[in-house]
């Protein structure tokens, strides 16, 4: 958990130029905007829209063996962009953001 919040956090102030703060709280990711705002932020950062999905791929953060090896689909990665096709596979998760924990490198 604490690399994703990392990442996020790097993502976030770093290349949006924003006050964003991922925290974890327990038992889920929040994200709080000049420390007034908080929400859930599994939709944000899941979100094709906010860019971090393809921000982790293109900075080889993701361990593709582990996403190959905990994914039911493997066939997906020979007719996908890698991060389309990673948004897929969290897209059918239970728990998507423990999905990611676990294959980040």
């Amino acid at each position: 958990m604490e690399k994703l919040l990392r990442d996020l956090n790097i993502y976030a102030h770093s290349f949006m130029n924003c006050n964003l703060t991922f925290i974890h709280d327990g038992n889920r990711i929040r994200v709080q905007w000049d420390e007034i705002w908080p929400y859930v932020a599994e939709s944000i950062i899941l979100n094709k829209k906010f860019w971090f999905i393809k921000w982790l791929v293109e900075n080889d953060k993701i361990d593709l063996e582990k996403e190959i090896k905990n994914s039911e689909l493997n066939w997906l990665h020979e007719h996908y962009f890698r991060e389309d096709c990673l948004l897929m596979l969290l897209a059918i998760q239970d728990e998507p953001i423990n999905f990611l924990v676990s294959i980040l490198k």
